[in-house]
């Protein structure tokens, strides 16, 4: 929590944290996540990429990982593997929505999905298919909307500030 005011000596300490908890229990997939998030934050991709596959085990290969894991791709500069790793990601959740189609966090999973591998165009056109599809999850799902209208797929994949006028 105290990252970036206490600068890398926290992260570090954060990181040993993180690795004591999984000693004492190494299926809980979350103490993963925020190892593979304080890796992020050292720029040490390969152990973020070493606890993302580690969650993607234990959470039988979550879409939501695996799309993390084809952007890492992508910030290492691995273009091809992300391309990859974005199709299984769309498998997974083309799976997973045809057993829970009305699961609004594969919807809206699916729809980042859209976003990240065709811009946002195609994810607000997917959004407002969505809706169309789902009018019960409407509420839920229009919310979305904001988030799309200001999406930059460049800044989201590498974890950039996005800049937006919002008098526009």
């Amino acid at each position: 929590m105290n990252y970036p005011m206490n600068g890398e000596r926290e992260l570090n300490t954060a990181i040993d944290l993180f690795k004591q908890a999984i000693k004492c229990d190494s299926t809980d997939w979350i103490f993963y996540i925020n190892l593979a998030n304080a890796y992020d934050k050292k720029h040490n991709y390969n152990g973020e990429m070493a606890a993302l596959n580690k969650v993607l085990t234990l959470t039988k290969n979550d879409p939501a990982i695996l799309l993390q894991i084809g952007m890492l791709y992508e910030v290492k500069g691995r273009v091809d593997s992300a391309k990859n790793m974005y199709q299984l990601t769309e498998v997974e959740y083309e799976k997973r929505l045809a057993k829970n189609p009305k699961d609004v966090n594969l919807i809206k999973g699916n729809i980042l999905l859209k976003g990240v591998t065709d811009g946002k165009d195609e994810a607000i056109k997917a959004l407002n298919e969505q809706i169309k599809i789902h009018p019960e999850l409407s509420s839920q799902l229009s919310g979305e909307l904001l988030f799309y209208k200001y999406f930059n797929r460049h800044d989201f994949v590498f974890r950039l500030p996005t800049v937006t006028d919002l008098s526009k």
